[in-house]
């Protein structure tokens, strides 16, 4: 158990090796945006990320900062895949949060494809002890609890790529065995993954839900975008050939500084190049090439 201090926060990700990079780009947005904190507990939960990327993930620690990894060479979630086995393993690490870290109590969990712009402080400060987490409502949370799958009884449901998570509560009342009954349910159809399981799994009256200022999307509706504190690049990547993401910009200031920016660079280049072709004989090539390039760029 942690004596809470609301001078000090936890954060956590989970990441592989396709993401570890844009992981990078979230921690250094979050480097440069909190002052309001004495300590900051980063815990990036990975499975087998090679160690030299292990490496420089932990230089971006500082004297206020703390990385702290957790390389899983294994970490069976065969048990939390029933409903969608092809999904990767680090989309359902987030469930097993309470178990990976018994000694810590109260965590802010984010998205890879995130930048903070805002201090965080109000948030972390937000009084969750009667929930299980805190969110933000899902941009399309209307489609999903129209749909013939959603539980009759939901009338909400959120976006579990910011969520503001009681561990202690979680661990309390044995929530993940609780999940994982729910997933032993045949009709427990899910549409987006651990986001259902999430959802679904728990009850409207455990979550509290957030001002969208805490998951921003470039399209949420909000009366002032100039207040969004966290930027999620839920469908609309800024590394993508495609991106017309109004905070596209926003997120390639940070990217120039992550020790990964000519990899992130080369893959929205090469990428944009491969999409411009239609002829299969060319996309072959050019992903050839982006493959190529992308290896020796990066850190084995």
């Amino acid at each position: 158990m942690t004596i809470y201090n609301p001078k000090e926060i936890n954060i956590i990700f989970s990441t592989d090796k396709k993401y570890y990079k844009y992981c990078s780009v979230a921690i250094i947005s979050i480097k440069e945006s909190q002052k309001d904190f004495d300590k900051i507990n980063i815990y990036i939960l990975a499975k087998n990320l090679p160690n030299k990327i292990c490496t420089e993930l932990k230089k971006l620690s500082n004297n206020i900062l703390k990385i702290n990894l957790i390389n899983f060479k294994s970490l069976n979630v065969n048990n939390l895949k029933i409903q969608n086995p092809t999904l990767p393993d680090p989309t359902y690490y987030k469930l097993l949060i309470p178990k990976i870290l018994p000694k810590v109590d109260k965590i802010l969990y984010l998205d890879c494809d995130v930048i903070v712009k805002k201090s965080l402080k109000e948030l972390w400060q937000i009084n969750i002890s009667n929930y299980l987490l805190a969110a933000v409502s899902d941009l399309n949370e209307k489609l999903v609890l129209d749909s013939a799958n959603a539980p009759q009884n939901k009338k909400k449901y959120f976006n579990a790529g910011v969520m503001l998570i009681n561990l202690k509560k979680w661990r309390e009342e044995k929530t993940l065995e609780r999940l994982k009954t729910f997933l032993k349910n045949p009709t427990a159809l899910l549409r987006y993954s651990d986001q259902c399981i999430f959802n679904f799994g728990l009850n409207d009256y455990e979550i509290l839900f957030l001002d969208n200022k805490w998951n921003f999307h470039y399209n949420s509706p909000h009366p002032n975008s100039e207040n969004a504190a966290i930027i999620h690049y839920v469908w609309d990547k800024p590394w993508l050939f495609s991106s017309l993401n109004a905070y596209r910009n926003d997120y390639w200031q940070v990217v120039k500084k992550t020790k990964w920016k000519n990899e992130i660079y080369l893959y929205k280049i090469i990428n944009s190049l491969a999409n411009y072709h239609h002829c299969i004989l060319k996309r072959k090539i050019l992903n050839f090439i982006k493959n190529k390039i992308i290896k020796k760029c990066r850190i084995k």
